[in-house]
């Protein structure tokens, strides 16, 4: 089976993050259906997001934004320069052939907004996040505009979901698909040296660095348990220019601490998969409501429990206290109730076996993900 298509790719993303990820595999899988991928990329993303999907054989079109849709100083001149973007997507679209448009970015769709409350192009909605509606504007562009030009809503989750069903979005308009894990190694990886190996925990977070994604709270709970444990080492990876003030402020609090040697900020990590076989236990403590941490489903794919709290999508992942615990509060000490229940050696040995079975559970795994994205593709041939 081919895909006759030509689809432009407009995710939005301005770093490397498991949310932009994601797209870039459902581009790979559509690309190796046949389809003809484009990807929109901003001239300040090239280096990190732009380099990654060329390295994927996927072209990528270079975009620099006009509007600017976050500053009120300029908010005349954005309407103006709103209709110049959409002129210019337009002239895109119709370059490169686009028969189709697949979007996850709430902030593009207003940057978009003219182009797609006309086109008559076929548009799948990726959501990764759930509607910002706190302005009466942004409600009337989901109800009046979004759910009537998009073919298809692909949620990342069912709280997603529930989401969009509760701004009256149709049912028959939805689907969820989760992600899935691909490998996304391009060379920095992370090991365990040997004499960590049988001594120690190892006790992992991967992702942004960030407050909402509660790194805060981990280090404050990973210094109260290093003073009273000396056999756990924590690992944090991500991008410490992400948010360099909270990045140094965290790194000041461990080094007053002394315990820099195991609480380790190792940047980012291209080779996930070997970053969390090396480690034992994930740490998820997202404080806000995380739609679909994609992270957890990689934790579980290298056969690790994840401990997170109870935000957004994440309970649909964790199996209390099989694959995972389920903290009762986002707060250091609910954290390191959850770690404690892992450091029961019996306890972590069987939930690393559950981790790794529970994607079956979930339907998580490659060719069922290739499947569900074909077939949105298809059902959109057939219109």
């Amino acid at each position: 089976m081919k895909l006759n298509k030509r689809v432009l790719f407009i995710t939005g993303s301005h770093t490397l993050s498991g949310s932009e990820i994601a797209n870039i595999n459902v581009a790979e899988v559509l690309k190796n259906y046949g389809a003809n991928i484009y990807y929109l990329v901003t001239p300040w993303s090239e280096n990190k997001i732009g380099k990654y999907i060329r390295s994927k054989n996927i072209q990528t079109i270079s975009y620099r934004i006009k509007t600017k849709v976050y500053d009120w100083r300029y908010v005349f001149q954005s309407f103006f320069l709103t209709f110049l973007d959409s002129y210019y997507l337009l002239k895109i679209i119709r370059k490169y052939g686009i028969t189709s448009i697949h979007i996850s970015s709430e902030h593009y769709v207003r940057i978009f907004i003219i182009y797609f409350a006309f086109s008559g192009k076929e548009i799948i909605y990726r959501m990764g996040d759930a509607p910002n509606i706190h302005r009466a504007l942004f409600r009337w562009i989901w109800k009046k505009i979004l759910f009537g030009k998009v073919k298809l809503f692909v949620c990342v989750s069912q709280y997603i979901s529930d989401k969009i069903k509760s701004l009256g979005c149709p049912d028959d308009k939805i689907r969820i698909i989760y992600s899935y894990p691909f490998s996304r190694s391009t060379g920095n990886s992370f090991s365990r040296a040997k004499d960590e190996k049988e001594s120690n925990t190892i006790i992992s977070y991967a992702g942004q660095i960030s407050r909402h994604k509660g790194v805060d709270v981990l280090v404050e709970a990973a210094l109260l348990l290093c003073q009273i444990n000396t056999k756990v080492i924590f690992r944090i990876a991500g991008d410490i220019q992400y948010n360099p003030d909270l990045y140094q402020e965290l790194k000041n609090q461990i080094e007053n601490s002394g315990l820099m040697e195991r609480i380790q900020f190792v940047g980012f990590i291209d080779d996930i998969f070997q970053y969390f076989s090396n480690s034992d236990i994930h740490i998820c403590p997202s404080v806000f409501e995380d739609p679909m941490p994609n992270v957890i489903f990689e934790a579980k794919s290298a056969g690790i429990p994840t401990v997170g709290f109870r935000s957004g999508g994440i309970p649909e992942l964790i199996d209390h206290q099989s694959d995972g615990y389920l903290c009762d509060n986002k707060n250091a000490d609910s954290l390191l109730k959850g770690i404690n229940f892992f450091m029961n050696k019996e306890n972590l040995a069987k939930a690393k076996i559950s981790a790794r079975q529970s994607l079956d559970s979930l339907g998580v795994n490659q060719k069922h993900f290739e499947d569900q994205w074909v077939a949105v593709y298809e059902q959109e041939n057939e219109k």
